[in-house]
C-alpha cells in the first residue's frame, strides 16, 4: 500500500512539473512575440476532413477510378481489380427465397505492380491529406504525367467501405509495410483529425505474389493473370464493409468508364483488368474504347444536342440551318497537365472545372464543328435542288407520256 501510494504521488508530481514547464515555455514565447498572445492556431476536426474527401466522390465509380489512377501514377504496369462480393440467403414474408448482400464478407482489392511505398512516403504523403506532392512533381520515376493533384485521393477508400487494409513492397528498399485504418474513428465525437491514427506495421519476407496466390487460391483464373505478372514491387488493397452492393449493372457501368479511362496510347504500358468472383468470366482485360462499336452514351460537353433542337432541319433542307446531332460525331481531345495548366480537374475527377478558360475552349471546339456543319449543309443542299430538278423532269416525262 505504502509503495503504491508513493508511485501515485511521483506520478502526481511528474504532471505538476509537466503542467509548469508548459506555462513556462508560453510565457518565454510571449516575451520573444508580444503577439503570441493574438495568434491561436485552426483545428480540424476528424470528422469535417472525411466529409470535404467524402464529398470529392459522389458516386463509387469515381473513388475506383481515382484509385485506379493512383496505380498509374505509380508507374504500375498493371492494375487488377477484384470484385468478391457476398450474399447470404432468406427468406421474404412470401416464403421466397431471396439473396442480400453481405457487407462484412464483401471485399474490393486494387491491385498493382508499381513501386510501392516505404515508410517515409506512407508518413508524409499518404498519410497527409490534402499533400501538395503530385502539385509540383509532376512527372512519376518513369516520365509518366501524374493524374493526381489533389491529395484527397485516399477519401476514395472510405467512400468505398469502412475498412482499408493495405499491403505494400517499395522498390527502394525491398521493405514490406501493412497499413490499416478504420475510417469510423474519423466519426468519434469531438476527434481532431490530429487524433486519428493508422496501424503501420512492418512484414517479414514480404512477396506479393505468395500473399496473391494464397487470398486467391479458389479462382483459377485469377492465379493465372497473377501468375502472368511481375510483382518485384507494387500495393495491395483490401476494403472491406463495403458501402455499396455492387450489382452487376454496376461493374457493367464500370467496366464502361475504364474503357474511355484508358487512351490508346497508353494500352501498351498499362493494363487493368477487372474480376468479379461471382462472374469469373464476364470481364476481364479492359481495352480502350477506341476499339469497340462506336454508341453514344456519354455526357454532351459541348451541348450538341441543345443546339440541334433549335434549329431540326436536315443537312439539305435550308443554308445556314443545319446543326449536326450528338450521336453524329466522334473525337478525342488530348489535354496535358503540363501544357494546358489552365485546365483544372474537378477535385471528384468527374469533368474539369467550368472556368473561362474552358468556356473558351467549348467555343473554339463548335466553330470547328460549325465549318464541318456548313460544309456539309452546302453540298446536301445543292444535291437535294438537283435531286428535285431531276424528279421534276422525270415527273414530267411521265406524265407526258401518260397523257400520250
Amino acid at each position: 500500500m505504502k509503495l503504491s501510494a508513493e508511485s501515485q504521488k511521483e506520478s502526481s508530481d511528474n504532471n505538476v512539473i509537466l503542467s509548469i514547464s508548459e506555462q513556462i515555455k508560453k510565457l518565454e514565447q510571449r516575451l520573444l512575440d508580444p503577439n503570441a498572445n493574438n495568434k491561436i492556431p485552426f483545428k480540424v476536426s476528424a470528422r469535417t476532413a472525411k466529409l470535404i474527401g467524402l464529398e470529392n466522390f459522389s458516386n463509387e465509380e469515381g473513388a475506383i477510378i481515382e484509385l485506379v489512377k493512383n496505380t498509374y501514377d505509380a508507374d504500375a504496369k498493371n492494375c487488377i481489380l477484384v470484385f468478391d462480393i457476398k450474399h447470404t440467403t432468406s427468406v421474404n414474408e412470401k416464403g421466397e427465397e431471396v439473396k442480400l448482400f453481405n457487407s462484412a464478407e464483401s471485399r474490393i482489392f486494387v491491385i498493382d505492380n508499381g513501386v510501392g511505398m516505404t515508410d517515409s512516403v506512407i508518413s508524409n504523403q499518404w498519410m497527409t491529406i490534402g499533400t501538395d506532392d503530385k502539385l509540383y512533381q509532376h512527372l512519376s520515376e518513369n516520365g509518366r504525367v501524374k493524374t493526381g493533384a489533389k491529395g484527397i485521393g485516399r477519401f476514395a477508400l472510405n467512400r468505398l467501405g469502412l475498412i482499408t487494409d493495405l499491403i505494400t513492397l517499395s522498390n527502394k528498399d525491398g521493405e514490406g509495410l501493412k497499413w490499416k485504418v478504420d475510417w469510423k474513428d474519423f466519426d468519434k465525437f469531438g476527434a481532431t483529425v490530429s487524433e486519428v491514427e493508422a496501424e503501420l506495421t512492418n512484414i517479414e519476407n514480404p512477396s506479393l505474389k505468395e500473399f496473391l496466390i494464397d487470398k486467391f487460391s479458389n479462382s483459377q483464373r485469377l492465379l493465372d493473370l497473377i501468375n502472368a505478372t511481375s510483382f518485384e514491387s507494387g500495393t495491395v488493397i483490401e476494403i472491406s464493409e463495403l458501402n455499396d452492393t455492387w450489382e452487376i449493372e454496376q461493374l457493367e457501368k464500370l467496366f464502361g468508364n475504364l474503357e474511355m479511362l484508358l487512351p490508346p496510347k497508353e494500352q501498351s504500358d498499362f493494363e487493368i483488368n477487372l474480376l468479379s468472383i461471382n462472374n469469373i468470366d464476364l470481364f476481364g482485360k479492359v481495352k480502350t474504347a477506341y476499339y469497340d462499336d462506336y454508341d453514344y452514351n456519354g455526357e454532351d460537353w459541348l451541348k450538341l444536342g441543345e443546339r440541334q433542337s433549335k434549329s431540326p432541319g436536315g443537312a439539305g433542307q435550308r443554308l445556314g440551318g443545319y446543326r449536326i446531332r450528338p450521336n453524329q460525331m466522334a473525337g478525342t481531345i488530348k489535354i496535358s497537365r503540363i501544357y494546358n495548366s489552365s485546365f483544372q480537374d474537378k477535385s471528384g475527377r468527374e469533368g474539369i472545372i467550368e472556368n473561362d478558360v474552358f468556356e473558351l475552349f467549348r467555343n473554339i471546339l463548335l466553330e470547328i464543328v460549325s465549318f464541318f456543319e456548313k460544309d456539309r449543309n452546302v453540298i446536301m443542299f445543292h444535291l437535294s435542288e438537283l435531286y428535285d430538278k431531276k424528279d421534276n423532269e422525270a415527273k414530267a416525262i411521265r406524265l407526258a407520256q401518260e397523257v400520250a
